[in-house]
């Protein structure tokens, strides 16, 4: 680095004479372009990329290495361009056009173990195909009337003995939520309820809590999220 490409004089600071800024450590020049989804996040509410990022690193590290995984409801591709440096091969669906788009122009390119497809999971067929499957913040936006097929649907497309990961608000949390949630949050849940509804698909489901970024297994009626870790 030179003078030019610093504040101060270069040649009085160990640091800086020694300073590579990590894209240039790394050779890449190239700046990745975010979805409008995760755009719009980081511009009015950005804490809730940390939020995001803390829930799909959960599920990756349980998923480690699994050969093919299933993402239900993965928006602009943001969660999966994490959990998809964890597993093998991501099938990741969302039923948002606008959503698969910007996935498939700005996620893709990058990230070849990564297939994005325009899909409605009520709709779809999937048959014990996956390892694994994840689904964040989708359960919530179910029908109630259709609540029981949308788990019946993450049950059947895994393989035996695969493992599934849900996760969504609290019913609890949803009197500090924004009034568009509060409109698009048509399904939250008691926990008590929606580790009913899932034992009844699955053998074993483990359920913790977050509130912010920190994972924890502390009084769920104080939790602002609930995760489900599902084994069929």
């Amino acid at each position: 680095m030179t003078n030019r490409d610093q504040a101060g004089p270069l040649e009085t600071n160990l640091a800086k004479e020694i300073y590579q800024p990590l894209f240039k450590y790394l050779d890449s020049n190239e700046s990745i372009t975010l979805g409008r989804n995760t755009s719009a996040i980081l511009r009015y509410d950005p804490k809730l990329i940390l939020f995001t990022l803390s829930k799909y690193k959960f599920a990756g590290k349980h998923l480690q290495n699994y050969e093919r995984v299933l993402e239900i409801g993965c928006m602009d591709g943001f969660g999966s361009l994490l959990l998809a440096s964890f597993v093998k091969n991501l099938l990741a669906i969302d039923f948002c056009a606008d959503h698969i788009a910007d996935a498939n122009a700005y996620i893709s390119p990058r990230c070849p173990n990564i297939n994005f497809q325009l899909e409605d999971i009520l709709f779809a067929n999937y048959e014990e195909e996956f390892e694994g499957v994840v689904s964040f913040d989708v359960w919530e936006h179910i029908d109630p009337s259709q609540s029981e097929a949308f788990i019946s649907k993450i049950c059947r497309a895994l393989a035996p003995g695969g493992l599934g990961i849900v996760g969504m608000p609290s019913l609890e949390s949803q009197k500090y939520a924004s009034e568009v949630n509060k409109l698009s949050h048509i399904n939250c849940l008691y926990r008590e309820d929606a580790v009913a509804q899932l034992q009844s698909h699955f053998a074993t489901v483990l359920t913790f809590s977050m509130n912010d970024e920190v994972v924890h297994t502390g009084f769920n009626k104080m939790a602002h999220y609930n995760l489900f870790v599902c084994l069929k």
